[in-house]
């Protein structure tokens, strides 16, 4: 169980993290014109 609660946290984060980037990716991309950031 030990190994459990520390990777739950660590997934949860590193899920934000990918989310959030492809959302300021897509403001970004969508500010450039550039579509190969979202993708």
């Amino acid at each position: 169980m030990a190994i459990l609660e520390q990777l739950i946290p660590a997934a949860i984060e590193a899920g934000v993290t990918v989310i959030d980037g492809r959302a300021r990716s897509q403001h970004t991309g969508a500010r450039r014109g550039g579509q190969a950031m979202v993708a």
